[in-house]
């Protein structure tokens, strides 16, 4: 978290640091991170909930990498039946390959209760 923002010599800096991405002050030190966001359950990684802002107490949590998965800008969300998920969630909930929804939607145009249907 700290070098991607903060050190111009590490790879990831140019998408943190460098587009505005900060760790708040108080996370600078391991037991102010350790104060706000205790100690890290098994599995799950530091996660933005708004991936535009930057590191500090309430925008920050501990997610699994699924959710983190479903957390990314380019994420594609469909609106079906008054819920909101990923493509990739939609995929999971339904059992249809991720690439047969996409193409039905993209390539054949099919409408969308069509493309989210097993037929």
């Amino acid at each position: 978290m700290k070098s991607r923002c903060l050190n111009k010599n590490v790879r990831a800096y140019a998408k943190y640091g460098a587009i505005g991405i900060t760790v708040c002050d108080k996370w600078l030190t391991f037991s102010g991170f350790l104060e706000d966001m205790g100690v890290k359950p098994e599995g799950y990684t530091l996660d933005r909930i708004d991936g535009s802002k930057g590191y500090y107490k309430e925008n920050c949590r501990w997610a699994t990498y699924e959710e983190q998965n479903n957390n990314r800008s380019f994420n594609r969300y469909i609106e079906f039946k008054g819920k909101r998920q990923t493509l990739t969630e939609w995929s999971r909930e339904l059992d249809i390959p991720i690439n047969t929804i996409s193409m039905r939607l993209d390539h054949y145009g099919w409408p969308l209760e069509r493309a989210l249907s097993k037929k």
